[in-house]
């Protein structure tokens, strides 16, 4: 061992008998700790603290409903379905049901106000003879036409809302003390800037919305269209983002049998807050009528389903038989509406196996009968329906239709009215 070595050993040695700095070290400095002080998160006094609400201090509660199960008050519920199946007038119903405070399974209930946003459907001509049928009270049922917007020499306009329009949304809840509120359809009023499609755009204006609806106790029933896809499940089908319906607690999708447009329901799809619902049939008459008809084996799978094939179903039976009758030449409309009525053949299966045979309506005379022809023209009117045939255009213009001309068997030409090509054409109102 080096004398260096045994050197240092020494020190160690020593320092062990010691203690304090080790030689040729510099003194330890001895570093003070303190408590840190608490700081609060929220101070009284800091306006841009986050609010918090601890669960303990929420009393639980059961569900509010305006319409059990479908429709949850204090929330937002879609009513999806095609165009034409008859969703406005679902709601309606509703709106007319909740005025005179009795529900269509006899409870009664608190009348309550409804606050309606609609630009599709013509007030005069379409929602106030649709809800006075219903039975509804028109006392309580109120339309947002818009909110006001002064222009530089201080007159009055009225401008479009939209769902981001909260503050006026609210405002017209309070006023009318509105318990249920119906946006139809949601796509009309979400606003150029908002794309249906994209739920970063959707989902604020959802959440909006909900807010408000939580707020005042109000539910809020969002009617859409379909998407055309195909397959998939019922809560996909909905126009727009699958967002809305994420954002939505209960979902109502109606609708039609493919091949019967007499066979009608109501499904429930989705509920966040309670039992999904038996489905529901009604039925929308010749005459507009809507009446809700019971408890139905319809599923969404039915109402979403691909029409059948022509060799299949209610309406090729219906093309079938048609064709027989009208085989042996024209008839009236309302003949062939009473053999159809004794068959079990619904209006509105007639009416598609008329469009498939493409079965043309004429009006030989005035003030006759709508007759239905084959279109192979090889029979004629009966006799006493070619008598005062429309000869002037006057005539015609007053009756919404044109002129055209047939052959009589005699080879002579016969000027009649015929109806447009429209679903409603040949058939006595």
């Amino acid at each position: 061992m080096s004398a260096t070595q045994q050197t240092d050993i020494a020190k160690v040695l020593d320092w062990t008998r010691t203690g304090g700095p080790f030689p040729g070290t510099a003194p330890v400095t001895k570093i003070e700790t303190r408590q840190a002080d608490s700081v609060s998160v929220n101070p009284p006094d800091t306006p841009s603290g986050p609010e918090l609400l601890c669960l303990a201090d929420v009393e639980p509660r059961a569900v509010d409903w305006l319409w059990e199960p479908f429709i949850p008050a204090r929330m937002m519920t879609m009513l999806s379905g095609d165009p034409g199946t008859g969703k406005s007038y679902i709601a309606l119903s509703i709106s007319a049901e909740l005025s005179r405070g009795r529900l269509r399974d006899g409870r009664i209930v608190e009348p309550t106000n409804t606050l309606y946003l609609s630009v599709e459907n013509p007030v005069a001509e379409s929602l106030r003879p649709r809800f006075d049928a219903l039975g509804g009270d028109p006392a309580r049922f109120f339309l947002l036409e818009g909110k006001p917007q002064f222009d530089a020499d201080g007159n009055k306009h009225l401008i479009a809302v939209t769902l981001a329009d909260l503050a006026a949304i609210e405002a017209a809840i309070v006023k009318v003390q509105a318990r249920l509120m119906v946006v139809d359809p949601i796509q009309s009023y979400l606003g150029a800037g908002v794309d249906l499609h994209r739920s970063n755009e959707t989902r604020p204006v959802m959440d909006g919305l909900a807010k408000l609806a939580e707020k005042h106790g109000c539910a809020i029933l969002l009617r859409r269209h379909l998407s055309k896809q195909s397959g998939g499940k019922a809560i996909h089908r909905g126009l727009g983002s699958v967002d809305l319906t994420g954002a939505v607690r209960s979902e109502i999708l109606a609708g039609s049998l493919p091949d019967d447009d007499d066979a009608r329901a109501i499904v429930h799809i989705k509920s966040n807050v309670g039992r999904i619902g038996r489905a529901l049939g009604y039925s929308i008459d010749g005459e507009g009528n809507f009446e809700w008809t019971g408890d139905s084996q319809i599923t969404a799978a039915d109402l979403l389903a691909a029409p059948a094939g022509p060799d299949n179903g209610k309406l090729a039976q219906a093309c079938e038989w048609l064709s027989g009758v009208l085989g042996p030449g024209a008839r009236t409309q309302k003949e062939i509406q009473d053999l159809a009525d004794d068959e079990g053949i619904g209006k509105a299966t007639l009416r598609r196996a008329k469009k498939e045979l493409k079965v043309k309506s004429s009006h030989p005379d005035v003030k006759g009968p709508w007759m239905w022809q084959l279109p192979q023209g090889a029979h004629d009117f009966p006799q006493d329906a070619q008598r005062n045939c429309v000869s002037t255009l006057e005539k015609v213009e007053h009756l919404g239709s044109e002129i055209v001309s047939t052959d009589k068997p005699d080879g002579t030409t016969n000027r009649c009215n015929v109806a447009p090509d429209e679903d409603d054409e040949g058939w006595e109102i």
